[in-house]
């Protein structure tokens, strides 16, 4: 009967749930949630062929809580035509990209757009897939090629996982945490989002540095960072861990391949555009955040007017430092306790982003596999109440509804390291 509800409840977000009905969309997802919680605690061993099941069903769907799809297959139509996608808005070649093929799917991309106005920021290996999916010029078909990409993705991180559980000693009934996670299916396979794929290349990375595999983890690092940028934040971590020797092999590693897959656009004014987009990220755009609503607040009452211009900055001025103070409080722990610096690492970044989209949670539930905190389990049933925007035209935000979710994910957190981390502990990491 779990097996039915999960799978039908999967079936009615990825197919029949509108995304403005927030009350039947909430009732849904807490029933696959409320499936996934007893399915995890139960004792059977067909965990995989349900995961892969609910993946399956939804490679036909058309995305129900996000249409960033578009400008995925609108960056890939670019390509195809020779046009960089970080050289160009997308309003700038409208007309010079009607010209040159299919005029219908082009306007059809770019009225369904959500980022007209500003440059592409998807790495190298994304681009790739966009500019394969874009390539059957439909985008019924485009969508379909992107998921069957995330499910590949998604195997490998199922694979990846069952290696490192097993290297470690842990039991692989956790692998349903990340491979049942209704959030992860419905965001990754459902809705078309890649960041599957960093995860995957990130999880290869570290089981070959627990291999002492150098080279070959330097290349999957670099490949997490081609997928998603922000996988950098664990580099500090990765290098303090090694020796002298190390550190420069992987970093030379990483550097090489990050340069030689950015070739084809590493010209100036696209290096420039790429940066103005990433500067936008961080003083126009707010989504479902923590501690930078809780400064907005006070800083509009300080200055009469939103000041996401300064904040923004400073918030990822701080969440730099103090994610470069965790990975040098894990320095020196063992591969096992690495994980847990990379989710307190990604936590950081999480809690003082102004963004936190629900699909940015696969990161840390995966890493949840790897250690003894179940709190980024609670947040990723929590977080669909941030949906509740996506019912609203101007995509307006219930203020309550985010105060609860992280209300809960804070308790939950301040559980979790009351009973995991030590004051003895973190003395020892900072070595007093």
């Amino acid at each position: 009967m779990l097996y039915v509800i999960f799978l039908l409840g999967i079936l009615l977000l990825g197919y029949f749930v509108p995304r403005d009905n927030f009350y039947l969309l909430l009732g849904t997802y807490a029933a696959v949630f409320l499936c996934f919680y007893f399915l995890c605690r139960s004792h059977q061993r067909s965990d995989f062929y349900l995961g892969l099941t609910a993946r399956a069903m939804l490679l036909f769907s058309v995305p129900a809580f996000s249409d960033d799809y578009f400008r995925f297959l609108w960056d890939g139509l670019l390509i195809s035509k020779g046009l960089s996608p970080f050289l160009h808005l997308p309003a700038q070649v409208l007309g010079q990209l009607s010209e040159l093929g299919n005029k219908d799917l082009v306007h059809d991309l770019f009225n369904h757009m959500n980022s007209k106005d500003y440059y592409s920021v998807y790495p190298p290996i994304n681009q790739w897939v966009f500019w394969l999916a874009a390539s059957f010029s439909s985008v019924a078909w485009g969508v379909f090629v992107l998921k069957c990409t995330i499910l590949l993705g998604e195997l490998g991180v199922y694979w990846v996982l069952k290696k490192l559980t097993f290297r470690f000693s842990l039991s692989p009934k956790r692998i349903s945490y990340y491979w049942l996670n209704p959030l992860v299916i419905i965001e990754l396979c459902g809705n078309a989002h890649f960041d599957g794929l960093m995860v995957m290349f990130f999880l290869m990375a570290t089981f070959s540095f627990a291999k002492m595999k150098d080279k070959e983890g330097a290349l999957y690092f670099a490949f997490a960072a081609l997928s998603k940028l922000f996988s950098l934040m664990f580099f500090p971590l990765v290098l303090l861990k090694s020796s002298w020797n190390r550190k420069v092999k992987i970093l030379l590693m990483v550097l090489l391949v990050l340069v030689l897959c950015y070739i084809p656009f590493l010209k100036y004014t696209e290096i420039k555009h790429m940066g103005s987009s990433f500067d936008l990220y961080f003083q126009r755009f707010e989504f479902n955040a923590s501690i930078y609503y809780l400064f907005r607040y006070f800083g509009t009452l300080l200055v009469g007017y939103n000041p996401i211009a300064t904040v923004g900055p400073i918030l990822a001025a701080s969440s730099t430092l103090l994610i470069l103070m965790v990975s040098y409080l894990y320095r020196f722990r063992n591969r096992l306790a690495m994980y847990t610096g990379f989710l307190l690492i990604n936590t950081v970044y999480l809690f003082f982003s102004p963004i936190v989209h629900p699909w940015y949670l696969a990161m840390l539930v995966a890493l949840s596999v790897l250690t003894k905190y179940r709190f980024a389990l609670v947040w990723s049933g929590m977080i669909v109440l941030s949906y509740w925007a996506y019912g609203n035209k101007n995509f307006h935000e219930n203020q309550f509804l985010i105060f609860l979710e992280y209300f809960v994910v804070l308790v939950f957190l301040y559980l979790d390291l009351r009973k995991h981390f030590t004051i003895r502990k973190l003395k020892a990491g900072f070595g007093f």
